[in-house]
């Protein structure tokens, strides 16, 4: 499978079918596009390298066997919690299945980044952010045939703006990263206009994580100067709605967020900090103040089952385990935005490389402020960059061993 149609099709796939109506979330489609990707790599699963053994375990690690640690490091935290709280079996069942596509399917797609020439990763990603901008483009226009699930600002094939935010954040990140001059803040304010046009917050925190990435010194006055610009001609109301976390804020969005960190403390009561078990959010009700307001006014239950965004998601589900897992997300996204900026002020570095490293900075937004759960595209292109990274470590300790060593026991000692 080339890579431009590896990519267009996690862009799209995890997400028309919840478009179309035919999936009640981004995990059929994902599940779909996992399974086409796996089997587009089948010979790379099934191969094993041999030829050298590198001194840490995880370097030895295959996709099938990171998948194996993962399902029963899974499973071992469920069967505690269903020992001592309310658990769906059965749910907690179907989703190992979707795991196990979403790690592997992940694990392939990194393969074939780091397979390819920088040619070809840079006009894939290229072509891809085109196909974003004709996308914003039909959405500000109308153009967007009829959505299933009506929204007010459908963009085809993303239901409504944020999803289309969500993933579209990483390439943005990386285009701007890796152009140079005048064409840097033209792609930059691409974006921020998509953002104006369309409303919507989530897109305007991905243009600053872009913005953050390489914008450096004086050069922050054009990109002030560019925003200021943009904001003088909307309706800047919107914007100060969303992020009025105050009590009485009745904004449907604002309630749903408020939701999510009143789930987490919500959880962690109830589970003792152990968390309530993988893909059990949701299941059993909540009692939270903002759940009873949302469901005052549309007398429907809003972002339960995925906690509106995926940290609320992870600490409720993995307790103290989902906070370590998350501070080591923000180590690791500390490094790939400094690095990113290097990179933006003339270091060297492989189209791979930069692309793993917007990927992960990219994936704040799913984290901390609006997300669809584990399984969606932009997930599985978060667990692509993260293997690239291990993939990239890996070489280093086969090409340098006696530095890889030396490595090792310093950070024993």
């Amino acid at each position: 499978m080339p890579l431009l149609v590896a990519l267009l099709a996690v862009i799209i796939l995890p997400m028309i079918a919840y478009y179309t109506g035919l999936a009640s979330s981004a995990t059929i489609g994902t599940a779909a596009v996992g399974a086409l990707l796996i089997f587009s790599r089948i010979e790379y699963l099934v191969e094993q390298d041999w030829s050298h053994r590198p001194s840490r375990f995880y370097h030895r690690m295959t996709p099938t066997v990171l998948v194996l640690v993962i399902v029963a490091l899974v499973v071992s935290h469920a069967a505690v919690a269903w020992v001592y709280q309310p658990f769906d079996a059965l749910h907690f069942g179907a989703s190992l299945a979707p795991l196990a596509l979403i790690v592997l399917a992940g694990c392939c797609i990194g393969n074939m980044l780091q397979n390819a020439t920088d040619r070809q990763v840079e006009r894939a990603i290229r072509y891809c952010f085109l196909f974003f901008c004709i996308c914003a483009l039909g959405g500000v226009l109308g153009f967007s045939p009829p959505s299933a699930r009506p929204t007010p600002k459908p963009l085809f094939p993303f239901n409504e703006p944020s999803h289309f935010a969500i993933i579209f954040t990483p390439f943005l990140i990386y285009c701007c990263v890796r152009s140079r001059g005048l064409a840097r803040y033209a792609i930059w304010l691409t974006g921020f206009l998509m953002a104006a046009s369309l409303q919507n917050l989530t897109l305007v925190a991905g243009c600053g994580l872009a913005a953050l990435a390489f914008v450096r010194g004086i050069a922050i006055l054009p990109v002030l100067v560019l925003a200021t610009g943009v904001g003088m001609a909307v309706d800047l109301s919107y914007y100060l709605g969303r992020v009025d976390l105050s009590s009485d804020n009745q904004n449907l969005s604002t309630l749903a967020y408020i939701q999510g960190w009143q789930l987490i403390g919500e959880s962690l009561g109830h589970s003792g900090g152990w968390g309530l078990g993988f893909q059990q959010l949701g299941l059993q009700g909540t009692d939270v103040p903002a759940a009873q307001i949302i469901f005052e006014q549309i007398q429907d239950s809003e972002n339960l089952y995925d906690g509106d965004f995926n940290l609320a998601k992870l600490v409720s589900e993995f307790g103290v385990f989902g906070v370590s897992l998350t501070l080591l997300f923000l180590r690791l996204w500390w490094r790939s935005i400094r690095r990113l900026r290097r990179i933006a002020s003339g270091a060297t570095a492989s189209a791979v490389e930069s692309f793993a490293m917007s990927v992960i900075v990219g994936y704040f937004i799913e984290l901390f402020i609006r997300g669809e759960g584990y399984f969606t595209g932009s997930g599985l292109l978060f667990i692509a960059a993260l293997w690239l990274m291990t993939a990239r470590d890996k070489e280093a300790a086969a090409e340098h061993p006696a530095q890889a060593d030396w490595h090792e026991s310093a950070g024993r000692a």
